[in-house]
């Protein structure tokens, strides 16, 4: 009698929790802060940061470099506009999680304007 192999392929799913918050910082060009909870995965490598000016997406990743720890400062932004964030995880094999909750900050402008200079008082009649 012949036997059969028998294969159990055992995949194992880690939930990558990001809970994110997004603060306005001021800055001359406009910045945005955005932190979020650290992942407790032992095999966890970075994080990816996605941004949108449309809720619910479609979002583009903003990152240049691996964001290690969890925040980011994404710069050089216009005024007046509302960004929409989300964060993933990415593990040591290359996996990435899927995104976390949105957040959103709008960029506003907090410099007061110049004062106005060259005041000059006449004095009129008398």
């Amino acid at each position: 009698m012949k036997r059969k192999r028998l294969g159990i392929i055992l995949l194992i799913f880690i939930a990558f929790a990001v809970i994110l918050v997004a603060t306005l910082v001021w800055s001359a060009t406009g910045s945005i802060s955005v932190n979020w909870t650290d992942n407790t995965e032992p095999d966890l490598d970075h994080y990816n940061v996605y941004r949108s000016t449309v809720q619910g997406g479609p979002y583009v990743q903003v990152n240049v470099d691996n964001v290690s720890p969890s925040d980011f400062l994404d710069a050089g932004l216009p005024d007046s506009t509302t960004y929409y964030y989300v964060v993933t995880a990415v593990d040591l094999a290359g996996n990435e999680s899927g995104y976390s909750d949105e957040a959103f900050a709008t960029v506003t402008d907090l410099t007061p304007p110049a004062p106005p200079i060259g005041l000059i008082v006449n004095m009129i009649g008398n």
